[in-house]
């Protein structure tokens, strides 16, 4: 017995081996079990994720053919023909989502061609045409009469834009006078053609005259506004007062830089309404150094205004029933015994320039008289200076003004008195600054001092009163 239970303790052993490896075994298997368990917890999530997924990208698939499916937004394009500068088209409706392209209005016929191409020029050729002083010229060139395009081959493929050549005009060369029509006419070189121009219309262009018989006529035939010029010197051999040159209304005679000369013992006569005597010289060949002036100014016309300007007069300014303007002028009467200005009856004049040398006599005199008892007229002259240079005795006679000037003589506020007795008057501008030396200009009367509403001085000669002295 005791030999059995020592041969036992082998299987034992075995035994307890065997029982705590089954026992590993089954908590391995349980393990594995619950391993297996979660496993298949996680591939049925997978399982369900991968089966979400598919779903939703079958939708979106589904979806995603639908959106290419187009709801088309159709417009009609109507048909239009082509030119030969454009192409034309069908008529065909466009979708304004996809842009494709239908042949009509239902979207069933796709179409991808709708232009009709251009067609060729209608082109007549054009021949060229020589360029005239008058006309204009052409190139040759190829005409479309439908596009009304030019080209410069058959082909019409160089389109020109220009096909004129412009014409250049006249090349007209100097003006020539004629005394005869009293026309300027000048030729072209390039042509036959010549311009006449009627003389007189303007300064550039104006009358001419050669000699003292052309000028009478010339004046005594042309219209108002005309404009006259000297062709070279001139004498005036008709003596005194024998011809009276009335200037038509608002003419200029222009001396041209010239000379008028006059002979025994003449004047130049000048009269006219708005005229203007101009740029040159007048000259006296007196033998007698009182018997008169170079240049007369007015005569027995009515409405007599002159204006001379930039005139060298050799012997003084006689103005007579005119209104005159004196501007820019050298009178020298120095040699002769007479003034350089004589204002005579019914007459005003107006300085506003020059030089001024008297004679003898004085350097300016103007008439003066009580009311004539025939025509009931005052015989008057009033004398306005503005500026200029005086040099000799200023004779102020009934009524003279200075606003301006220089004088190297004496100023005589003096009386005239030829049909009767005028007292003589002097104003002198408030303004005015200059060295005057004023004087009464007889020994009989005296001379008052005074001003005027607008503070000019007034001088004016008056028979001194009872009881006083004589100056």
């Amino acid at each position: 017995m005791e030999l059995n239970k020592g041969h036992n303790k082998p299987n034992l052993m075995f035994l307890s081996v065997f029982i705590t490896l089954a026992n590993d075994r089954l908590l391995c298997y349980n393990d594995y079990l619950e391993k297996a368990n979660i496993m298949k917890k996680y591939y049925f999530l997978i399982g369900c994720t991968v089966l979400l997924c598919a779903s939703i990208f079958a939708l979106l698939v589904l979806l995603g053919v639908s959106s290419r499916v187009c709801r088309h937004e159709l417009i009609q394009i109507a048909s239009r023909e082509s030119s030969c500068i454009e192409e034309g088209n069908i008529e065909y409706w466009q979708c304004t989502k996809c842009n494709k392209i239908y042949k009509d209005g239902s979207a069933e016929t796709e179409i991808t061609e709708v232009v009709i191409p251009k067609i060729p020029h209608a082109l007549q050729k054009v021949e060229s045409l020589a360029v005239s002083c008058t006309e204009d010229g052409r190139v040759e060139h190829w005409h479309c009469t439908a596009c009304q395009r030019n080209f410069s081959d058959e082909t019409g493929e160089t389109s020109i834009p220009n096909v004129i050549i412009p014409s250049e005009g006249h090349q007209f060369g100097e003006y020539k006078y004629d005394y005869t029509e009293k026309i300027y006419s000048r030729a072209c070189p390039k042509c036959t053609d010549t311009e006449n121009v009627a003389a007189g219309e303007s300064t550039e262009l104006p009358l001419l005259a050669r000699d003292e018989t052309e000028l009478a006529e010339v004046i005594a035939s042309v219209a108002p506004n005309s404009f006259i010029k000297l062709a070279n010197d001139i004498t005036i051999t008709t003596g005194m007062y024998a011809v009276v040159h009335r200037i038509p209304d608002g003419g200029t005679l222009d001396l041209g830089g010239y000379t008028v000369t006059v002979k025994n013992n003449g004047g130049f006569v000048l009269e006219g309404t708005k005229v203007t005597v101009q740029n040159g010289s007048v000259a006296t060949d007196y033998k007698n150094p009182k018997e008169g002036y170079s240049l007369y100014v007015g005569d027995e016309g009515e409405n007599n205004s002159v204006t001379l300007k930039n005139l060298d007069c050799r012997g003084g300014i006689n103005v007579y029933n005119c209104k005159a303007t004196v501007i820019d002028c050298v009178v020298d009467n120095s040699n002769h015994t007479y003034y350089a200005l004589w204002g005579d009856m019914h007459s005003s004049i107006t300085v506003e320039s020059g030089v001024f040398m008297g004679g003898e006599n004085g350097c300016v005199h103007s008439y003066s008289g009580p009311i004539d008892e025939e025509s009931g007229e005052e015989l008057k002259c009033f004398v306005t200076v503005n500026g200029g240079e005086f040099h000799g005795v200023i004779h102020a006679t009934d009524l003279t003004v200075i606003n301006g000037g220089t004088f190297e003589g004496d100023i005589r506020v003096t009386l005239y008195t030829s049909n009767g007795l005028a007292l003589g008057k002097l104003i002198v501008n408030k303004d005015y600054d200059g060295e005057l030396n004023i004087v009464c200009g007889s020994a009989s009367y005296t001379l008052a001092e005074s001003a005027d509403e607008e503070g000019n001085r007034v001088y004016e000669m008056q028979l001194p009163a009872e009881g006083e002295e004589m100056p």
